[in-house]
């Protein structure tokens, strides 16, 4: 806030109309007023404050007892003030609550508050607030120091520098803020204050989450869970492997099975062979007539017809001597293939490849009763690296909060070292 024009009429020491003109500095941000012991310095000060606030710059002065004791009754008490703010110009007049002879009641107080931006010199400008209340209340706002704030920080009063200095924390913290722009930073820290109860509080849920997870997989820590883990995934890489080699065996097994079925079915082509072969054999009575019939025949024949049957008849009983040979063959491998097929059949039905059949069948029961263990035991890792890192997210948030608190309470500290 920078003054312009201070008019006073009736009012303080001045008995009549007095005006002070600030742009006669020309610009000049420090000056000094001075002048013998009750020639109104303080009232300029008095004058100031109470056009802005309706009170003076002084707790101990009320603002009723400043009409003039010298002034003519037909003389109005009021101080009209020009004051700049950033871009923007206004002007406040304000008369208080007085007494004169001529009236059996008192005078009521009045203020008026004009923005006078952009307007000429002769013009009052717009009317921002009429009334006492309502002309301070926009005051406040524009300047953003109630009374006492601005009495303390913009125009301390006489005797009262003690009392700025000795202020309480709160009072001293307002001052600061209203000063050094700080509320921002108060609010980041607030937020950060916030934000860093809502993590720990999420951090504690999340240990208990893990707790309870611990709980379940009856661990105590995290590294016994992990030791845990371990051991089930070795134990679940064992009975893989045992897997496998059942697997294997198994297959082998399957492969013995067809095998033996093969043999089977070869068996039983030796059996129809062998049953072909009895029955050329009942017929080799039937062939030794037929030669002896095909012997008499061609003796007692001359003709070629007779020659072409011998013939036929040689050659009908070497394709039966060639069928006869060729069954036997198939009735000798039949057989030996059935002894193969016996002996795997023997050797599968032992006692020992029942235990061993049994073993990997209890092996694969045990390694479906781990699959809903180690889908568990992942699920509570994975809440454990989200409990880790929402912890490590807290903290560092934590940390944040912490540096930036460090830093405005350095900043205010800077600031007291200065006021000091």
């Amino acid at each position: 806030m920078r003054p312009i024009r201070l008019e006073m009429c009736a009012f303080g020491p001045y008995a009549d109309q007095e005006m002070v003109d600030f742009r006669e500095l020309k610009g000049r941000s420090f000056f000094l007023i001075h002048g013998p012991t009750g020639s109104g310095k303080t009232a300029i000060l008095d004058a100031i404050c109470f056009a802005l606030y309706g009170k003076t710059s002084g707790a101990e002065r009320d603002p009723g007892d400043m009409r003039s004791h010298y002034a003519d009754d037909s003389a109005p008490t009021e101080v009209t003030l020009d004051f700049v703010v950033g871009q923007k110009e206004y002007r406040v007049k304000r008369s208080p609550s007085y007494e004169v002879s001529s009236r059996k009641t008192p005078i009521a107080p009045s203020a008026t508050l004009w923005d006078r931006t952009g307007a000429d010199q002769k013009s009052e400008g717009r009317v921002n607030a009429t009334g006492v209340r309502a002309v301070t209340a926009e005051i406040e706002g524009i300047l953003g120091f109630q009374a006492d704030q601005f009495r303390q920080v913009v125009l301390l009063p006489q005797g009262q520098f003690r009392e700025a200095l000795t202020a309480d924390s709160a009072e001293r913290r307002d001052i600061m803020e209203i000063l050094f722009q700080t509320k921002p930073y108060r609010q980041i820290e607030a937020a950060l204050k916030a934000e860093a109860e809502v993590l720990q509080d999420r951090l504690r849920q999340v240990g208990e989450r893990r707790d309870t997870l611990l709980g379940q997989a009856e661990a105590g820590s995290l590294e016994e869970l992990k030791e845990a883990y371990d051991l089930v995934c070795k134990k679940v890489a064992e009975a893989q492997e045992a897997e496998k080699a059942a697997k294997e065996k198994a297959r082998k097994a399957a492969e013995a099975l067809e095998e033996g079925k093969r043999t089977a079915e070869k068996l039983k082509e030796a059996e129809e062979a062998a049953a072909a072969l009895a029955q050329l054999k009942a017929r080799e009575n039937e062939v030794a007539a037929a030669r002896n019939e095909h012997d008499a025949a061609r003796r007692a024949l001359t003709c070629a017809g007779a020659e072409s049957l011998y013939i036929a008849a040689e050659e009908a009983a070497r394709k039966a001597n060639e069928a006869v040979e060729s069954a036997e063959r198939k009735l000798a491998e039949a057989r030996e293939h059935a002894r193969r097929a016996q002996r795997k059949l023997e050797e599968e039905e032992s006692p020992a490849r029942s235990k061993e059949r049994e073993r990997l069948v209890q092996a694969v029961i045990h390694l479906e009763s781990l699959k809903e263990k180690v889908v568990a035991i992942g699920e509570a890792r994975g809440e454990a690296k989200r409990a880790l890192l929402a912890a490590e997210s807290a903290a560092h948030g934590e940390r944040q909060a912490e540096e930036k608190k460090k830093a405005v309470v350095t900043n205010l500290e800077k600031v007291k070292s200065g006021l000091d």
